[in-house]
């Protein structure tokens, strides 16, 4: 969820909580601990309706794949399973039950990010739109200001595996995602 005040971008503090528990929970508490110290940004209680910076987001983001030794691609990537798999579906779990597959997901992927922020003021949340190319490949138009097309890309990675479909998701140019359902 992306929020704007004054010219900064602001997501909620639910995306920060993913990354602590994806940290805690494969690496351990100290790893959490060092990249919240290495990254210098103060984070002493997080509540998931909380406005974080995205620069600090992704300071904490670039600290964490430092500290865990692995690139930005594949935290990015562990971050995206993650959500789909284990903290969006406890979060927001009426989503996921509501949908029997990837595709019937993914497809409502737009109107839920409309659904959850509309009683939040000043609420940017990305934004999908879809063309068919045929009955198994969309093409899906990722837009907003932060421009974190990758993520979105290793999150729909993690609704595949969350649904326990194959999906083959190609990343093109302008910001659009190909994905082929089985």
């Amino acid at each position: 969820m992306v929020f704007c005040r004054k010219g900064v971008i602001l997501i909620k503090g639910v995306i920060l909580m993913c990354i602590r528990e994806l940290i805690k929970k494969n690496h351990g508490e100290s790893k959490w601990e060092e990249t919240l110290q290495k990254s210098s940004v103060p984070m002493k209680v997080l509540l998931p309706v909380q406005d974080v910076s995205d620069s600090d987001t992704m300071k904490i983001m670039k600290t964490a794949s430092s500290v865990l030794r692995i690139s930005m691609n594949q935290f990015i990537d562990a971050f995206g399973q993650h959500w789909s798999t284990l903290f969006a579906p406890k979060m927001y779990r009426l989503y996921f039950t509501s949908s029997k597959s990837s595709k019937e997901f993914l497809t409502k992927l737009d109107s839920i990010h409309v659904t959850m922020t509309q009683r939040m003021s000043g609420a940017s949340p990305p934004r999908f739109t879809y063309d068919w190319q045929d009955d198994k490949t969309l093409i899906m138009s990722y837009s907003s200001k932060r421009g974190l097309v990758d993520l979105a890309i290793a999150c729909i990675h993690g609704v595949g595996k969350y649904y326990n479909e194959k999906l083959i998701v190609t990343k093109l140019p302008g910001d659009k995602i190909k994905i082929v359902f089985p």
